[in-house]
C-alpha cells in the first residue's frame, strides 16, 4: 500500500494548472521542486505570478499504476491543463505505439540492412555453421 497525493498547482491571472502525483510523505516538498526546476519552459509561465497550490485528493493505493491513472483521470478533466506528457498510459496504446516505432524503423536504412543480414543468416545457416565449426576447431 502507498499514499499518494494528486495536487495541482493553478495560476489564475493566466488562467493555467498543472497536476501532479507524488508519494512523499510531504507533498509541498514537491511543489518546491517545481519552483526550483531548471526547465521552466515546460511550466509556461506557470510560476511567473504566485501559483496556487492545492491538493486534490490523497489516497492508498496498491501500486504507481494506480495513482498514474488517477493523476491521469484529473489532467483529463481540467481542460486548462498545461502537462505535456501523459501520466499513464493504457496498453494498449503503448502496444500500438510500439508496433508504429518498429513500422517506422523497418522503413529505415538501418531496419533494411537488419533484415537483409536476418535473411542471410536464414537461408545460410548450414555454410555458416560448418564455417564457425572449422574455425574452432583450429583454435
Amino acid at each position: 500500500m502507498i499514499k499518494g497525493t494528486i495536487y495541482k498547482i493553478s495560476n489564475h491571472t493566466k488562467n493555467t494548472c498543472y497536476i501532479g502525483s507524488t508519494e512523499q510523505k510531504q507533498p509541498k516538498k514537491r511543489y518546491y521542486r517545481h519552483r526550483t526546476d531548471k526547465d521552466m519552459s515546460r511550466y509556461q509561465g506557470l510560476f511567473d505570478d504566485d501559483p496556487k497550490w492545492e491538493i486534490l485528493c490523497q489516497v492508498d493505493l496498491n501500486n504507481k499504476t494506480e495513482l498514474r491513472e488517477l493523476e491521469q483521470f484529473f489532467i483529463n478533466i481540467h481542460s486548462n491543463c498545461i502537462n505535456k506528457n501523459w501520466s499513464f498510459v493504457p496498453e494498449h496504446l503503448k502496444k500500438e505505439r510500439e508496433r508504429g516505432q518498429r513500422r517506422n524503423y523497418n522503413h529505415t536504412d538501418k531496419g533494411k540492412e537488419k533484415r537483409k543480414w536476418q535473411s542471410y543468416r536464414h537461408n545460410n545457416r548450414n555454410k555458416i555453421n560448418k564455417a564457425i565449426i572449422k574455425y574452432f576447431s583450429k583454435v
